[in-house]
């Protein structure tokens, strides 16, 4: 994965980005902008799907845009607000 990117968007769950703001994403994509998605959550507690539909989605929605993506892995709902997860994002 390339640690150079023009713009970067999170989301708590695989398919926010995508969901909420995929047709913006696709406008900085195509303006030439490199693009990372990055999912805090695996989105295991969400009514639809288990976190590995949900990342193989999230995956395959990047892929089709032309966007870099990672999940980090946290539980759904479980996040805290502290240091270590602070320098986790940055990293």
């Amino acid at each position: 994965m390339n640690n150079q990117y023009k713009v970067v968007c999170f989301g708590a769950h695989p398919d926010d980005i995508e969901f909420g703001m995929g047709g913006t994403c696709l406008k900085l994509i195509n303006n030439g902008h490199s693009l990372l998605m990055v999912s805090f959550t695996l989105g295991d507690k969400g009514t639809y799907g288990n976190p590995e539909q949900r990342n193989k989605e999230f995956s395959n929605a990047a892929e089709t845009m032309g966007a870099s993506h990672k999940v980090i892995g946290w539980m759904d709902c479980e996040f805290e607000n502290n240091y270590s997860n602070k320098l986790e994002i940055v990293k």
